[in-house]
């Protein structure tokens, strides 16, 4: 691999780290961020050409997926096209404007296309209409955080070293996963299914079941940002009135069909994120330019290492990204297969019966 494709790896991986610390903060939406990953984009915006700084940013939405593991869930198509979208509009308006904008400019314009971009697509493939209610909020937030993002981005240029480094071969080892394609291909059958199911008892039992597949493939379980995806349809549906009228809060009616409606929708997408998080573990190797780069990003990711501050604030950070370079990937733990195997199997059988 080409020193030039090595660097691009290396400055993805740098998103990812920034992507899965912003991960655990709590949000009532799953594409509310501050955009923390956008940082390093920024600040290196004016050094790689369009083809280099469109991969960088695919390698950033795919990696931070998998490091989430949303890959396979309505979630990673709300980052992907916000991610794009945003990619596009810095790099546009820096190659246009060149020293007329500055990082705040281009982070700015940057959020507010990721931002409108998801807001579409969460309308059309998740929320329904009334997500168009959190906008003023998304858009509000999105624009504080970019002008923020911006000035460090702009300060970072000046005294920061992520680009000046020579990059020879055979630094970092690539990641590596479990590659088990009847655990993968039985999970997606229940993506299928669960994508297509309307009741919510059936989304119910296949939500805990999974949940039993995600801990068996060596992830984590988070109830937290679950159960914060699953409220924020619920309030949501108050401003989709629908059927029956349970109950009034001041000028909101709670009605029957929109609380179903809001319920299927939580449910499905909690249980496909589940799904998604137990599929990152065990998919398939691909081959090709790219799968090979993901691997090599990846592998950077998991070498760093968060040292004791030390030094200014932009030596610090240095000095932890260093540690990409010098240490050892962690040590990943491998998934119990044949748990995950009947797990899924129940899942579908459910399902499809009922």
């Amino acid at each position: 691999m080409s020193p030039t494709k090595r660097k691009i790896c290396y400055v993805a991986s740098t998103t990812l780290l920034l992507s899965a610390l912003e991960y655990l903060i709590p949000k009532p939406l799953p594409f509310l961020k501050l955009g923390l990953a956008n940082l390093p984009l920024l600040v290196v915006l004016d050094s790689f050409g369009w083809k280099d700084f469109l991969l960088l940013s695919l390698l950033k939405i795919c990696g931070s997926s998998i490091v989430s593991g949303t890959l396979f869930s309505y979630v990673f198509i709300l980052v992907f096209l916000g991610g794009l979208a945003s990619s596009v509009v810095m790099k546009g308006a820096s190659s246009l404007m060149r020293s007329r904008i500055s990082t705040i400019g281009c982070s700015s314009l940057g959020a507010l296309a990721s931002n409108l971009v998801q807001l579409w697509a969460a309308s059309v493939f998740v929320y329904g209409p009334s997500i168009w209610v959190a906008a003023p909020l998304l858009l509000t937030v999105g624009l504080c955080a970019s002008v923020i993002l911006g000035a460090l981005a702009g300060a970072y240029k000046r005294r920061g070293c992520l680009l000046s480094r020579e990059w020879a071969s055979g630094e970092a080892a690539a990641w590596e996963t479990s590659s088990h394609p009847v655990p993968f291909l039985l999970l997606s059958i229940t993506v299928v299914l669960v994508a297509i199911e309307r009741k919510p008892l059936p989304l119910l039992f296949a939500m805990a079941v999974l949940f039993a597949t995600q801990k068996a493939s060596g992830r984590k379980i988070l109830l937290g940002p679950s159960l914060i995806l699953f409220f924020s349809l619920l309030v949501l549906s108050l401003f989709e009135p629908n059927g029956k009228v349970l109950c009034t809060l001041g000028s909101l009616a709670v009605t029957k069909g929109a609380l179903l409606d809001a319920t299927v929708r939580g449910l499905r997408l909690v249980t496909l994120v589940a799904c998604s998080q137990a599929m990152v573990t065990v998919m398939p190797h691909a081959p090709g330019t790219f799968f090979s780069m993901l691997s090599l990003t990846l592998g950077y990711f998991s070498s760093f290492r968060i040292r004791k501050r030390s030094g200014t604030f932009v030596q610090w950070i240095d000095d932890c990204l260093e540690t990409a370079l010098t240490g050892p990937p962690k040590a990943q733990k491998q998934p119990a297969v044949r748990l995950m195997i009947v797990f899924s199997f129940l899942s579908i059988v459910f399902l499809i019966i009922f």
